[in-house]
């Protein structure tokens, strides 16, 4: 199968104007707020973070489909334009940084959900998404029980709830990387299968052997156990 151009490099690369839809802050910079210090050269496990952060973000990226992406950037540039013509080009958008030196996107846990991906699967060569993505739910459980989480606050009307929490997996980063993840990573299904003609032939054939040989008193179970499964299969269908 011949992939054209760009599904080739999807989730591969970035594009034009993916740091306008999502936040974005370089490698290195990710690994200086999860790691307090510049990554080194000669260690094999920062380069290994780098190749994950680098992972995380191209997942990030892909959470948008390239049309998206290209409206956004075109429209970007004729807001700019205009803005250009009349005098307000630095007033029109936010600026786009510089972000505070900690990790409040969620970096850590992203770096940690991309490593724990290689890990076996059962029915693949590694785990699904759904399987990984479990760590997420752990990191905020533990994050709302420490003593930063409970300063989080609560909007109540009646009976309803609303929590405004500041944990990093909630981050608009985070929710991107995630969405991205499971694209790229899809899912596999394993629906249950059908019982054949053949097997409920097979099946009855046994029982009939066993009434032949049981007890009388053992054969009202048969009795129940053939009809229980000729109704499950002619209800299936």
């Amino acid at each position: 199968m011949v992939l054209d151009a760009e599904e080739a490099d999807r989730f591969r690369v970035a594009r034009g104007g993916d740091s306008l839809v999502c936040p974005f802050q370089c490698d290195v910079c990710h690994f200086v707020n999860v790691m307090g210090r510049e990554p080194l050269t000669q260690s094999a496990m920062d380069l290994r973070m780098l190749k994950c952060i680098r992972r995380v973000l191209l997942d990030a990226f892909w959470a948008r489909e390239p049309t998206t992406v290209g409206h956004v950037l075109l429209e970007a540039k004729s807001g700019i334009a205009i803005a250009t013509q009349l005098g307000f080009a630095d007033k029109l958008f936010s600026p786009r940084g510089p972000f505070p030196a900690v990790d409040v996107d969620g970096m850590a846990a992203a770096i940690a959900m991309v490593q724990r991906s290689l890990a076996k699967g059962k029915y693949s060569d590694t785990v699904q998404f759904e399987t990984v993505r479990k760590f997420r739910a752990a990191v905020s459980n533990i994050y709302h029980s420490s003593v930063e989480g409970q300063g989080a606050m609560v909007m109540a009307k009646d009976t309803r709830k609303l929590q405004v929490t500041k944990c990093p997996t909630y981050s608009s980063f985070f929710e991107r990387f995630c969405h991205g993840m499971h694209k790229r990573m899809g899912d596999i299904v394993r629906p249950e299968r059908a019982v054949s003609h053949d097997i409920i032939k097979a099946i009855m054939a046994d029982l009939e052997r066993d009434w032949e040989t049981c007890n009388d008193r053992f054969k009202l179970e048969l009795a129940l156990e053939g009809a229980y499964y000729l109704i499950a299969f002619i209800l299936a269908l």
